[in-house]
């Protein structure tokens, strides 16, 4: 039953060029490092020690960075 539906996927994706794999690969790259923002004030706080202001003016350093960087980037 696997076998036939990594066949599938494999026949439906094939064709792709390598341009659009790699874009793909690096945007599983990209999303998994976002993932950890979500934990990153856990570990400021538990781990560093910061008080949940210092941490709040971290991940907002962070989200006004990621913003200017988007608007900058195009």
């Amino acid at each position: 039953m696997y076998n036939k539906i990594i066949q599938l996927y494999g026949c439906a994706y094939s064709g792709f060029p390598k341009k659009a794999w790699t874009l793909f690969a690096v945007q599983l790259v990209n999303a998994s490092g976002f993932m950890v923002i979500f934990f990153l004030t856990l570990y400021l706080t538990k781990k560093l020690n910061f008080s949940l202001e210092q941490a709040g003016r971290s991940i907002s350093i962070f989200g006004i960075g990621s913003l200017t960087g988007a608007w900058l980037g195009g």
